[in-house]
């Protein structure tokens, strides 16, 4: 399916939307007018500081690489006691 790219005059000019082909001239009433697609934007270019790719043991871990499995325990959530669920109740009904 076909796209375009509308704006609207009352908006600022560097906001565009992408709508199907059939959708202007639902757009179209509302105020929004064709447009030629917006430039993409240029990558920057990557830098060739020396810091800029640390050693392998600088590098933080990602998660799940390299992670401890079991945090420390939280001292004080080990210092309280254990919460238990009270027991269900059973209800017999008398006839």
């Amino acid at each position: 399916m076909a796209t375009v790219w509308m704006r609207h005059p009352n908006l600022p000019a560097e906001q565009l939307i992408e709508v199907p082909e059939s959708a202007v001239p639902h757009h179209g009433a509302a105020g929004w007018v064709v447009t030629d697609a917006p430039a993409p934007k240029p990558k920057p270019a990557p830098r060739k500081d020396v810091d800029a790719d640390p050693a392998p043991a600088e590098r933080p871990a990602a998660l799940g690489e390299d992670a401890p499995e079991d945090p420390a325990p939280d001292t004080e959530a080990a210092a309280k006691p254990k919460r238990t669920r009270k027991a269900p109740t059973t209800t017999t009904e008398e006839s």
